[in-house]
């Protein structure tokens, strides 16, 4: 970093006397910032194989910068050849990796996807799934990700999406995962099973979406998230038709005359959606609350 520093003052310091500088003369490590700066959102291999071909020098540099590869968007199943270049080539560094629906709707390129992710989930740092209504799939991708070995010590980010997802599968039990740094957890259209494994002391970001649980059952996953300072609900629910036993959905239901509440000391804005969050509005307590919308 101090070769760096010191190469960006001496660029500055020629632009500032109006003078011309030689490509060849800027160091390697400034070009890589330039190429990182440059394509914030690009995704897999696209744009850093199109730099590569400019010229040897900018060949050389794109090879050597592995943050050049580590934005993988797997949405085909024939990208994978590419995929694995990316995963090849971003050598140690953490990923940020999204799964679109298309690439679930089919069990084999799934199958596929899976095992070229899974060796890698100790480099997992941003992690979206997109993926469809069948329940199955879901356990799969745990199943075969969590395995021994499986190490999730970077994953800061998780997004999980599903649709029309099936209500009789809701109930069944996840195992808890260790992510010592997730920080923001993202569910929309899952099994109310998918909440407490991400749900962790360190959370400080939540943000549900038809979540088809009880105010019972998320208040009590989210009760154990104590660094948590942003929490967004919408259009989480229980159907009338669905019954689950009381021992499920009272799971942790504070007492306010004898001054029971849920305690979030980091907690500064809130925002659910729909007048029966009301009752689960009253059951915390924060502090440093500053924000709340409904």
């Amino acid at each position: 970093m101090t070769n760096l520093n010191m190469a960006l003052e001496t660029a500055h310091g020629v632009s500032s006397a109006s003078e011309l500088i030689s490509f060849n003369k800027i160091p390697n490590e400034i070009i890589s910032t330039i190429l990182l700066l440059s394509m914030p959102d690009h995704k897999n291999d696209d744009l850093p194989r199109s730099v590569s071909m400019v010229c040897k020098r900018w060949k050389d540099v794109v090879f050597s910068t592995p943050f050049a590869w580590s934005n993988i968007h797997i949405t085909d199943y024939s990208i994978l050849p590419r995929i694995r270049r990316c995963l090849e080539r971003s050598r140690n560094v953490p990923l940020l990796i999204e799964v679109a629906t298309n690439v679930v709707q089919h069990s084999s390129s799934f199958l596929e996807v899976v095992r070229i992710l899974a060796p890698h989930t100790d480099r997992w740092k941003n992690m979206t799934l997109a993926m469809d209504h069948r329940y199955a799939s879901w356990n799969l991708w745990l199943k075969l990700t969590n395995g021994p070995g499986a190490s999730y010590s970077q994953l800061e980010v998780i997004k999980i999406c599903g649709t029309d997802l099936y209500v009789d599968e809701e109930r069944r039990s996840m195992d808890i995962l260790d992510m010592p740094r997730l920080r923001s957890v993202d569910l929309q259209c899952v099994p109310s099973a998918f909440l407490r494994p991400f749900l962790s002391p360190t959370v400080k970001t939540i943000m549900l979406a038809g979540i088809w649980a009880s105010t019972d059952v998320i208040c009590h996953a989210i009760s154990h998230c104590s660094e948590l300072a942003s929490l967004s609900i919408t259009g989480c629910h229980l159907p009338e038709s669905i019954t689950i036993p009381r021992s499920s959905t009272s799971l942790f239901t504070p007492n306010r005359d004898a001054g029971e509440y849920i305690i979030f000391p980091n907690l500064t804005n809130i925002g659910f959606g729909g007048s029966e969050w009301n009752d689960f509005f009253i059951r915390i307590k924060a502090p440093s609350l500053n924000g709340l919308t409904s």
